[in-house]
C-alpha cells in the first residue's frame, strides 16, 4: 500500500470510530442509570476513545 492509501484508510477508520464512540455514549445516556460503577467505567472508555480520535486525527494531519 502507497501512503496516500494507509492515509485514506486511517482516515475512514477515524470516522467509524467517532460515530461507534458517539452511538455509545447516546445509547448510555439513554440507560439513564446514575451511579453505578459500570457505566461510569463506559463513560471513562468514551472519553479515552475521543483522545484516540484526537490522536488519530493529528497523526493523519502530521503524515
Amino acid at each position: 500500500m502507497d501512503k496516500t492509501s494507509i492515509l485514506n484508510s486511517l482516515d475512514v477508520d477515524l470516522q467509524e470510530l467517532e460515530y461507534i464512540t458517539e452511538l455509545a455514549h447516546i445509547n448510555i445516556n439513554k440507560l439513564d442509570i446514575a451511579g453505578c460503577k459500570e457505566i461510569d467505567r463506559l463513560y471513562f472508555a468514551i472519553d479515552y476513545l475521543r483522545e484516540i480520535n484526537k490522536d488519530l486525527s493529528k497523526l493523519i494531519a502530521a503524515l
